[in-house]
């Protein structure tokens, strides 16, 4: 039998299974909470909820099955559980979508073909000011654990402009 904390068992491999189960753990998570809340009625990304309650019911099963054997290897492993906080969550999120967007921006989508002008006249300023409201998204929820310099939050470094400059020259948005 195996003993909690198990000394044979190197940090790195302890590294690995525990991000890996913190994401199985998560992935468990958000299926309850699917089954749970109300679907999600956006203008372009909907859900709707077509589980009868004896799925949900075996589902919920298996997650605490699932979540027992997690318990058990986190016991056994000595890994170590890790509180995720909401606000870092939205943060990360967010900050990682920023490129997303910019790359919807008709300039960015020439590799799909040639932008009609529509695009550039319509498209890129709703894109901006998507943009905007995504920042303004995760400049809302930095925390001191999460600082984010508003000169930072507000213009993220363009890499079209910043790529090929010199090092050591000032570019839009470098907060230097």
């Amino acid at each position: 039998m195996i003993e909690p904390g198990n000394p044979n068992i190197s940090e790195n491999h302890r590294r690995v299974i525990g991000g890996t189960l913190r994401a199985l753990d998560e992935l468990l998570s958000n299926f309850e909470r699917w089954m749970r809340d109300p679907p999600a009625a956006g203008p372009l990304h909907r859900e709707s909820d077509s589980l009868t309650e004896r799925q949900k019911r075996k589902v919920r099963a298996e997650i605490a099955a699932l979540r027992a054997l997690i318990a058990e290897s986190r016991d056994r492993l000595g890994l170590e559980a890790r509180n995720q906080e909401l606000s870092a969550c939205i943060w990360s999120r967010s900050a990682a979508f920023w490129e997303a967007l910019m790359e919807l921006e008709s300039r960015r989508l020439k590799g799909y073909g040639e932008a009609p002008e529509f695009l550039a006249e319509y498209f890129d300023p709703v894109v901006k000011r998507m943009l905007e409201h995504l920042r303004n998204i995760t400049a809302e929820t930095g925390s001191p654990a999460n600082p984010i310099p508003v000169s930072r939050a507000a213009k993220p470094v363009d890499k079209t402009i910043s790529a090929g400059v010199n090092a050591g020259e000032k570019t839009r948005g470098d907060a230097r």
